[in-house]
């Protein structure tokens, strides 16, 4: 069980962010500073889901090779959202937000794997969670 204390910390990150940023962030685009609250955020929300799920991928190695996987795997998540694609979304939600009707559909798709990213990486986080319990 002590196993499991000393990893949650790593699988609790996304859903933190989706549970409580996220509808922070919903409350305040409302006003106009919502989009600069959202990218202030973002980098250290992901910095941090770089960073947690290493350790756990470390912490791992030696007894739990697939749930040390995992935990890469959702660092290498992160890294690829927060250096390739969270760029590209902001400039096309920029472009949409000038009026550029042709930025709107790839903001959406980038936004839509973006998203996606992050739902698969809170599922692999129960997971591991999940199976540290159990186990």
């Amino acid at each position: 069980m002590s196993l499991v204390w000393s990893r949650w910390p790593a699988s609790l990150g996304p859903w933190l962010f989706s549970f409580c940023g996220r509808p922070c962030y919903l409350h305040s685009s409302r006003c106009s500073d919502g989009r600069t609250l959202f990218r202030s955020l973002f980098p250290w929300y992901s910095l941090t889901l770089i960073i947690l799920p290493i350790v756990a991928a470390a912490s791992l190695l030696v007894t739990r090779h697939i749930d040390s996987a995992i935990m890469a795997l959702i660092a290498l998540g992160v890294v690829i959202s927060r250096q390739i694609l969270m760029p590209q979304i902001n400039d096309y939600r920029d472009r949409m937000l000038s009026g550029d009707k042709a930025a709107e559909k790839r903001f959406d798709r980038f936004h839509r794997c973006s998203v996606l990213i992050n739902g698969v990486q809170l599922l692999g986080a129960f997971a591991v969670l999940a199976h540290l319990v159990i186990m």
